[in-house]
């Protein structure tokens, strides 16, 4: 349950981070797959 919570929380804070800073969609993928890795 605190997984999916931070998982959710996460997810937010880098759509958020996505729609701020305008990027290309394919480096925001990038960078969104690095940093879910990364809590694995």
């Amino acid at each position: 349950m605190e997984e999916q919570t931070l998982f959710a929380t996460s997810f937010y804070h880098i759509a958020q981070l996505a729609l701020a800073v305008s990027y290309p969609q394919s480096w925001d993928l990038f960078f969104f797959i690095f940093f879910i890795l990364s809590l694995f």
